[in-house]
């Protein structure tokens, strides 16, 4: 496949102040795309003025989409998507930098290992441009990441993807579901692409820093502020129960929708597709059911039992990995913590 089979589709909403930044660095590629589709989600600065300008100068067809009511980050992108015409889709959001070479070497990765999607690691910058945050390397160059073994609910950036646009033609988007985070929201546009990525076929993930990833006041997510162990842990005793049950709940729907929808020839994909998020189902309940409990002998109970059906397996094996196994063994034994804390707190030395 030649440069013409890749089209970069940025979504924009009051971007002027980095959207020509962003495009002039789309625009010199040393693989340029065949097209770039811009959507505009209801602008009311200079954005679409510099875009227009833009496309009149580059060379580069550029297609202007103006949205006539808000759809919001998430359905702007996926609704983009319906006027692609090449094999291939590049994200990109309106704010950031690409290296010249990130087509390219995300192209060459994915074409080499016969991957649905490629994604590559990021530094992150300031509005200003300034470096702020640079990704160690790992010693691997490229991970290659058969399907059906990736974390359930984990995701790459948008604007990193490079991914096959027939993806899309698998299941249609009004049947992705709700988001994992983000209670009961229609799932995003980048996790949504994870999901059909991960279910039909291999990831390569290219760690090298391929793009600047600003950091600034308006943009919609970035930047958020990681929350501690001790943080996570006390949010994790409140609402283990209820994020575990509707995790359960997302995992069968997307099982749901693999089964009706696996074709009657060649279903094989399907079918394990479904199979492994039945299992992802199946082990979410058992831990739901063990925050469900306030008595640390229950719950030290229900923990063997769900090792013992593999709730703690890794992502490969159908399982919701070593993370989880430590989290639910300190929810676990929490009220012999509590009891042990109380004690101390209680005890007054004798007087004398």
């Amino acid at each position: 496949m030649a440069a013409e089979g890749i089209t970069v589709v940025m979504c924009t909403y009051n971007g002027e102040a980095f959207v020509g930044q962003q495009l002039s660095s789309i625009l010199s590629q040393t693989l340029a795309p065949a097209a770039i589709i811009v959507s505009d989600d209801g602008s009311d600065d200079q954005t679409l003025q510099i875009v227009e300008t833009t496309a009149r100068n580059g060379q580069v067809p550029i297609r202007i989409l103006r949205n006539r009511e808000r759809l919001g980050f998430a359905e702007n992108f996926l609704q983009a998507c319906d006027y692609v015409a090449t094999p291939l889709i590049a994200f990109s959001d309106q704010d950031d930098i690409w290296a010249a070479k990130k087509l390219a070497k995300t192209y060459s990765a994915k074409v080499l290992h016969k991957a649905k999607l490629c994604v590559h690691s990021v530094e992150k910058i300031d509005s200003r441009g300034v470096l702020i945050e640079r990704r160690r390397r790992p010693w691997t160059p490229v991970r290659v990441v058969e399907p059906l073994h990736s974390h359930p609910w984990g995701n790459f950036l948008g604007f990193t993807m490079l991914f096959d646009r027939a993806l899309l033609d698998n299941i249609p988007r009004e049947r992705r579901g709700v988001d994992p985070h983000t209670h009961y929201a229609k799932l995003s546009h980048d996790r949504w692409i994870y999901f059909l990525a991960s279910t039909f076929g291999k990831t390569v993930i290219v760690n090298e820093n391929l793009a600047k990833y600003r950091q600034h006041g308006s943009q919609l997510y970035g930047g958020t502020k990681r929350r501690g162990v001790r943080e996570r842990f006390v949010t994790k005793l409140a609402d283990g129960r209820t994020q575990a049950t509707y995790l359960s709940a997302v995992a069968g729907a997307r099982a749901a929708v693999l089964e009706d929808l696996a074709p009657a020839k060649d279903a094989r994909t399907w079918l394990a597709g479904a199979a492994w998020w039945r299992a992802v189902e199946s082990h979410l309940a058992g831990s739901a059911e063990l925050y469900g409990h306030t008595s640390a002998l229950q719950r030290l109970r229900l923990l063997g039992d769900n090792s013992r059906h593999g709730v703690y397996r890794s992502f490969k094996r159908g399982g919701l990995g070593m993370r989880r196994l430590i989290e639910d063994a300190l929810v676990a034994i929490s009220p012999l913590l509590k009891s042990g804390s109380r004690e101390s707190s209680d005890y007054s030395p004798p007087a004398g």
